[in-house]
């Protein structure tokens, strides 16, 4: 946990400071040093939070992309429970910073709680997965002339796009400073992917009065409906 309220103010882990979990409210303490990332630990020690993962490099570039008070903000589902979305937008969207492996019915349960979601993956997690991705792209077909970069897989091979080319939300693969756009599930008829550039989409998923004049939400829909013209022929 990168957050926690001391005396009443959200404030990372520092060396002698007493903090209180917003999820629980119990106490929580301060983990500081050379090799962890600077982090909250509830006193009890065990998270309250079930979808709670340790932190790393990783995750912390990512958030320095963002406002601080986007960070772990508590979310309230409609069944009452709560979860510390990675980041809450200023129009409400959730997005998930995923470095590790995580269980289908975990992956699944976050997408149905959250619902306004967005996945950025961390494609070098496992070795073999840059690999077997460039092995899908050698396979894959770009069957639209005048959109060379959409292109859509015959058949998809490699753990990391067998876990996430099929979700209902935006997935964005990062394989060192680039991404890649798994289409959702459902959007089109089969399965598309495209690069999309990094700062692009961090703009876009930025505060709303520092976005671009054409957004990735706009792209996506201008996009989606170009493909449902194609698709009907």
């Amino acid at each position: 946990m990168q957050r926690a309220l001391v005396d009443g103010v959200r404030r990372k882990a520092e060396p002698g400071l007493v903090g209180y979990c917003e999820l629980c409210g119990s106490q929580v303490i301060p983990h500081c040093g050379p090799i962890v990332v600077d982090h909250w630990k509830h006193k009890s020690k065990r998270d309250c939070d079930s979808w709670s993962e340790p932190e790393g490099p990783w995750h912390q570039s990512w958030k320095a992309f963002f406002p601080k008070e986007w960070e772990e903000v508590v979310i309230t589902g409609e069944n009452g429970k709560q979860h510390r979305a990675d980041l809450y937008t200023d129009d409400g969207w959730v997005i998930e910073l995923q470095h590790s492996r995580i269980k289908p019915e975990d992956r699944a349960a976050r997408e149905e709680f959250y619902g306004k979601m967005i996945w950025i993956v961390d494609g070098n997690l496992r070795k073999t997965y840059p690999r077997g991705f460039e092995d899908a792209l050698r396979m894959a077909r770009s069957p639209i002339q005048r959109l060379p970069q959409l292109r859509m897989f015959t058949e998809v091979k490699g753990r990391l796009l067998e876990q996430w080319i099929d979700r209902p939300v935006h997935v964005f693969l990062e394989f060192g400073g680039a991404l890649w756009w798994l289409i959702p599930k459902g959007k089109l008829l089969g399965r598309w992917f495209m690069p999309l550039g990094r700062e692009f989409v961090i703009q876009s998923f930025g505060p709303v009065d520092q976005r671009p004049d054409e957004t990735f939400h706009e792209y996506a829909d201008a996009l989606f409906e170009e493909m449902e013209k194609y698709q009907r022929r």
